[in-house]
């Protein structure tokens, strides 16, 4: 029996290989003698890189018996003749067509709450006793600073200090959350439990806590001892441990919530992700008081960005919504809120965000040599995206090009390495242009186009310090 166990270990090698390249997906499989070709290529790299890796550690005893080259052969056979058995049997997916006008937004806008006359919110509030005075005068100042934005149309109540909600809170103009939201237990359930008690268009108004505002961080880095001694395990203990699968669960359990701390950008994206759209936020007493508004359906997206290695969704070829994988760089939820960022900061001399708070202090580091990028040769591998080409997209930047551009790359696989502009940007018709360039070159010769745009990419990257997208 021990006798066939290395071929049981070269089976499940195989289809492990299978898995990684993603070959026999059925819904997206491409019968296209380039990519069927392509495919093929993969899995000869793939299964020659386990088996040789397997084989190396195999007993001498198993050696004797099992010729490595054979062996290889063997699956490569089988690995062919599976593909001709899909070309053959499935018949070809109606899914590659072309699929720009399915791209609906994952968050649908909400109409207008019409069932109760306009309140007037200053005075509501100025009328509210359970909240301290100095609290209201903020939240009063935060509401006169977008009052031509808002309107409230229904009553205004506290939620309680353990921040449950009452069933009698229905149809609500405006919540006020006093409890700091960093202390709140399963957020997302809770901000959720808020959006069905709030009208249409309503208001909700919360505050949260940042890393830097949480004083024994103040302690840490005002102590020149400290900051070089405790301070990295004070960064380890509430920034990474509560970033790591299961690990964060027995966390928070036994920390109780008290030192989670939730930076800007999470706390905008958790709104947004929840159907809010965050109006704004002032600063007060070390808290960040937020108001939103309920604007959206909440999103459907199961899997936010939260750990370390996440999948974002993104435009691909013939508007085809694929998962790209990378490292997180920014906080986590930035992605729901990149639109607010488009609308508030201007583009860099590279087409980036000029001043982007989603990035996390690493996230500029780990950008600059392209580390969270790597991890996207599993998308390579499965044939989602090639080596040069233009980034996947999120449906909102794809959004903003025009439709001439989109035609374009509907008909072109994204990339790995995305052309990089030679002299500044000034607007976003620049990054258009020098993006609109690569593919109607490549239209016109693939291979001569990636090929003179990969050595001009890598002599950017290399000699002219740029920076990952």
């Amino acid at each position: 029996m021990l006798l066939y166990l290395p071929l049981i270990c070269f089976i499940i090698l195989w289809f492990l290989s299978c898995a990684i390249t993603a070959k026999f997906n059925i819904k997206e499989f491409n019968f296209t003698a380039s990519q069927i070709f392509v495919h093929e290529i993969k899995s000869l790299i793939i299964i020659g890189i386990l088996f040789v890796t397997f084989y190396s550690i195999l007993p001498s005893c198993f050696k004797a018996e099992y010729s490595l080259s054979m062996i290889y052969i063997f699956f490569l056979i089988t690995d062919i003749f599976a593909t001709i058995l899909i070309v053959i049997f499935v018949k070809k997916s109606a899914s590659h067509g072309i699929y720009g006008k399915n791209l609906i937004s994952d968050q649908l806008p909400l109409p207008n709450q019409i069932s109760f006359e306009e309140i007037d919110i200053v005075q509501e509030v100025d009328h509210l006793f359970d909240l301290d005075t100095l609290y209201k005068r903020e939240i009063v100042q935060l509401i006169k600073d977008f009052r031509d934005k808002i309107k409230l149309c229904g009553p205004i109540k506290t939620s309680t200090k353990n921040s449950a909600i009452s069933e009698n809170y229905n149809n609500l103009g405006c919540l006020i959350v006093p409890t700091i939201i960093n202390n709140i237990s399963y957020l997302n359930k809770t901000l959720l439990n808020y959006y069905n008690a709030i009208s249409n268009q309503g208001l909700i108004i919360l505050n949260y806590k940042t890393y830097d505002q949480a004083k024994l961080y103040k302690l840490l880095k005002s102590n020149s001892l400290l900051k070089y001694i405790v301070y990295p395990w004070y960064f380890f203990f509430t920034r990474a441990i509560p970033k790591i699968p299961i690990i964060e669960k027995v966390y928070f359990f036994c920390t109780n919530n008290k030192y989670k701390t939730i930076s800007k950008a999470e706390c905008w994206g958790r709104l947004h992700y929840t159907g809010f759209e965050v109006l704004g936020e002032r600063e007060y007493n070390g808290l960040n008081i937020v108001l939103a508004r309920k604007s959206y359906t909440p999103s459907s997206n199961k899997n936010p960005s939260y750990y370390p290695v996440i999948k974002l969704r993104r435009v691909s070829l013939n508007g085809k919504i694929v998962m790209i994988y990378k490292i997180r760089s920014m906080f986590p939820y930035s992605e729901y809120i990149q639109k607010k960022v488009f609308e508030a900061e201007r583009l860099s001399t590279i087409g980036k965000f000029l001043n982007d708070f989603r990035i996390t202090g690493y996230g500029h580091f780990i950008r600059k040599y392209y580390i969270d990028e790597i991890i996207q040769i599993i998308n390579f591998l499965r044939g989602d995206i090639k080596i040069v080409g233009i980034r996947a997209m999120s449906e909102h930047y794809f959004s903003l090009y025009p439709d001439e551009y989109k035609k374009l790359y509907y008909q072109i696989k994204p990339g790995f390495l995305s052309p990089l502009p030679e002299k500044p940007i000034e607007s976003f018709k620049d990054v258009v242009n020098l993006e609109q360039k690569y593919l109607e070159q490549y239209l016109q010769s693939p291979i001569k186009t990636d090929v003179k745009y990969f050595f001009k990419i890598v002599s950017q990257l290399l000699f002219q310090n740029r920076v990952s997208s």
